[in-house]
């Protein structure tokens, strides 16, 4: 991944705000220094669950299986994490753990820190906010539990000339947020404050609410204006499709035909037209008539892919019916006859 880091980056502005942003605004007064989450809080992934990413490596690696194998790692050093004391594990612990795949675990190890940081963006519902505080003067701050350290939230910050935010990343820390909350004490004790004084903005109702409570500390539990309702383990088209809804697809409105056809309709038609392709492939194909109307949106799709890799193709006016029809054959004529009896085919026919 290549950056530009003379070009400092514009983050879109949010159509509507978020939820409680009042209450935000009343405690953002009463606090000496802010503190901030930053996965799904500050920065937003277009995918629904954080472990897709897995499945993006697999597929990249071709390694059938890699998300299992990627979290047995992962729990395998946590495991060793305790064994030996410490509070926290880093994506090297991680990787140091990792069964045979056929690539070096160096490898993916750093294909996927680039896969994270090409993915990551400013969730517009915060940055602006988290860019207001800091031009204020006010301390600000980014708290963070993950295994990747300190140097990966300042690359992904630089672009946006923010990479001097100082940080509190529970893998350089060796404490968390999550656990006993031992990094806010860090936090507390770097700033010179009280932690009745510091605010801390998070997504998470354990790590980023309950803990910092429990450590004295003002808590507000942001949660995005579109919340997701997603089941685990479905299939990446669908975690993108989701994800996608929170950064580049975020204008389309919530429950709107616009993004069921966004979520459902698009997939589809892009999936068929895949299948398409490969029958195309197979069978030798030297053109392909998609047929109007229900081939309208897949002769779109794929004039817009430009080399879409079918052979020649094009539009093909016609009538549905007369098509049916002209399908029927004397060996066949009994299977069409809930086209013939719902009314279309009999008027077609005369």
């Amino acid at each position: 991944m290549t950056r530009n880091d003379s070009e400092v980056l514009e983050v879109p502005v949010v159509r509507a705000p978020f939820r409680h942003s009042d209450d935000l605004q009343s405690l953002i007064e009463s606090a000496a220094a802010i503190s901030f989450d930053f996965f799904d809080t500050l920065f937003v992934r277009p995918l629904a669950y954080p472990e897709d990413v897995f499945d993006i490596l697999g597929r990249q690696f071709d390694i059938p299986d890699f998300r299992n194998k990627r979290r047995a790692a992962q729990a395998e050093a946590f495991r060793r994490m305790l064994d030996s004391g410490r509070k926290e594990i880093t994506l090297e612990n991680i990787y140091a753990c990792l069964t045979e795949t056929g690539i070096p675990a160096d490898v993916l190890m750093r294909a996927e820190y680039e896969l994270e940081l090409a993915l990551i963006e400013p969730n517009p519902e915060l940055f602006t906010l988290f860019r207001t505080l800091l031009d204020s003067g006010k301390p600000v701050v980014i708290t963070s539990d993950m295994y990747l350290t300190a140097d990966f939230f300042k690359e992904a910050l630089r672009p946006y000339g923010l990479d001097c935010v100082p940080l509190f990343i529970s893998a350089d820390c060796n404490a968390t947020k999550r656990d006993a909350g031992e990094i806010f004490d860090i936090l507390a004790g770097s700033l010179e404050m009280q932690p009745r004084e510091i605010l801390h903005i998070g997504d998470n109702e354990l790590a980023d609410v309950k803990r910092p409570r429990e450590k004295g500390l003002m808590t507000f539990h942001y949660r995005a204006s579109r919340l997701r309702d997603v089941k685990k383990d479905v299939s990446l088209a669908t975690s993108i499709g989701h994800g996608l809804l929170q950064t580049k697809a975020r204008d389309i409105e919530p429950n709107s035909y616009e993004e069921l056809g966004f979520l459902y309709g698009g997939a589809a038609n892009l999936g068929f037209l895949e299948w398409i392709k490969e029958r195309a492939r197979q069978d030798g194909i030297d053109h392909v008539l998609f047929l109007s109307r229900d081939g309208y949106a897949l002769e779109r799709i794929a004039r817009a892919q430009g080399n879409c890799e079918l052979p020649d193709f094009c539009y093909f006016l016609g009538s549905r019916t007369a098509y049916t029809l002209a399908a029927i054959t004397t060996d066949n004529f009994s299977q069409f006859f809930p086209f013939l009896l719902s009314g279309g085919g009999w008027a077609g026919a005369l």
